[in-house]
């Protein structure tokens, strides 16, 4: 359409200087010198320890988020409406707090302690405390569209339910299982302050370790040309195995097919596996903070709760900006252009602040982050805006029939054409995905790490330096608060995707 043609020119000052920019920092990064006292074997052992944690943690959610999806997802009994979400909740707790939360409860304990830290099965175990919601809430998903009839369509041919649920429903949450799982590495990958916490060496671990203990910013550029390969290369397995399946709807209207009902020896079986997974993975380690607060210092979060708002409200206003260019470029014609220069969620946020900073020298002959907040908010818009292009781009794919043929009726105005037409259609979406930015933002620990100006701290910046240290009692209420503002995004994100239950 016509209108569509000045978001198509508009998209290209993005488009163009992203692609530049990962450009430049590829080529440097590969032709970057490694110091010698990197050894390779050292760098091997990083990326051992990392395809490692991955496969446990992947096992690991599978063994949690499943059952509990096919449970919630199938069958009626006390408690589900209560656990269909609340099992969500574990995902308010950024990888980090989780950490710092298990090694501090144990740390009076000094031979539970030290098994603990350094142990990479327990710290998996840990880990995937808060990943598994990400196959939970897809999984669910899957099985409000698909699993009932199937599940029920099966015993019709004779199967049993334990049967049913092997040869039936567990292929058809073949595309949400990927779908998580690559989320999940995704998120261990992009992590710091939880591993290092647990004393896990990962290559996100092994960057941070090289700059600031050998001071060297070239052989940290290079293991983050490494991370961000390794993540390309689980972004492309995730592609490959589930190229062959159906995308997850997120919402497909009511479903006409009620849950199951259970006998009350199974439905006491089942609500005892769901409470017991809820209070391990949320309410214990929440009510833990909650005691260790009280011992804790509240006099500076309120200015840490300011710089965290502030850097989340003008990062998520420009990333909506941005999105809302590029997804209506997309609704015009789909763009491979488009689709790389909004591929920033797979790329950890340490990369993306190594890459802002050698290109930023390059080309400014000083580091970025001489220039204030400008370098942290364009790393975390570069990170982000992955989910909120995707949330625009589905309310536009599902535009109504009649509101495209409205438009032929209007004057050749883009900007009328989108407040009266585009706008109220992608405004829900645009409104979920700008709080899941804030929150991310809030979130988010290695880049701002790297790229704050010098006394800007956050509330995760924060809790690093405190947990680093060991003081837990005063990570605790910086901690609280990221995880009260967490949860609403949480929240808001389970009812978008189970819309109409």
């Amino acid at each position: 359409m016509p209108y569509l043609n000045f978001w198509k020119v508009a998209s290209y000052f993005w488009i163009l200087p992203f692609l530049l920019f990962f450009s430049v920092f590829v080529g440097y990064a590969a032709s970057s010198p490694l110091n010698e006292l990197v050894l390779m074997e050292q760098i091997i052992q990083l990326v051992k320890e990392t395809v490692l944690l991955i496969v446990l943690i992947t096992l690991i959610t599978l063994i949690l988020s499943v059952p509990a999806a096919i449970v919630t997802g199938l069958f009626d009994f006390f408690g589900r409406s209560f656990f269909s979400w609340a099992l969500c909740l574990p995902l308010a707790f950024p990888i980090y707090i989780y950490a710092f939360i298990f090694v501090g409860f144990f740390e009076s304990v000094p031979s539970l302690h030290d098994f603990l830290r350094g142990n990479i099965w327990v710290s998996a175990i840990i880990i995937s405390m808060g990943l598994f919601p990400y196959t939970f809430l897809l999984c669910r998903v899957q099985i409000r569209n698909l699993g009932v009839p199937l599940f029920k369509t099966a015993q019709t041919l004779g199967h049993s339910n334990l049967s049913s649920i092997l040869k039936i429903v567990l292929p058809a949450l073949r595309p949400a299982l990927i779908a998580g799982s690559t989320l999940a590495a995704f998120e261990v990958l992009a992590d710091l302050g939880g591993v290092s916490t647990l004393g896990i060496q990962t290559i996100t671990v092994g960057i941070f370790d090289v700059w600031f203990g050998y001071g060297d910013l070239n052989s940290s550029t290079k293991l983050s040309l490494l991370l961000f390969l390794f993540a390309l290369l689980i972004f492309a397995m995730g592609s490959f195995l589930g190229a062959t399946q159906k995308n997850i709807a997120i919402s497909s209207g009511k479903s006409s097919h009620q849950p199951l009902k259970l006998n009350k020896t199974k439905s006491f079986l089942v609500f005892s596996f769901c409470l017991i997974l809820f209070v391990l993975t949320f309410a214990l380690p929440f009510l833990q903070l909650v005691l260790w607060s009280f011992q804790g210092n509240f006099e500076s979060v309120f200015n840490l709760l300011g710089n965290s708002i502030t850097l989340g409200i003008v990062v998520s206003l420009l990333t909506a900006f941005i999105g809302v260019i590029l997804a209506l470029s997309a609704a015009r014609k789909k763009s491979i252009l488009i689709n790389l220069s909004v591929a920033g969620y797979a790329i950890p946020g340490a990369v993306i602040a190594i890459a802002l900073l050698i290109v930023g020298n390059i080309f400014f002959n000083t580091s970025i982050t001489n220039f204030g907040l400008l370098g942290l908010a364009l790393c975390l818009i570069i990170r982000f805006l992955t989910p909120l292009f995707r949330y625009i781009s589905s309310a536009l794919q599902g535009m109504a029939e009649s509101s495209k043929k409205a438009l032929l009726t209007l004057p050749t105005s883009s900007l009328r054409a989108f407040l009266q037409i585009y706008f109220p259609v992608i405004k829900p979406s645009l409104m979920v995905g700008v709080l899941i930015v804030f929150i991310e933002v809030m979130k988010e620990q290695p880049a701002t790490l790297l790229l704050r100006p010098i006394g800007f701290d956050t509330l995760s910046s924060k809790i690093y330096n405190f947990t680093f240290e060991g003081q837990w009692e005063l990570a605790a209420t910086p901690s609280i608060i990221l995880i009260i503002f967490s949860s609403v995004a949480v929240l808001l994100l389970y009812q978008e995707m189970n819309k109409n239950e």
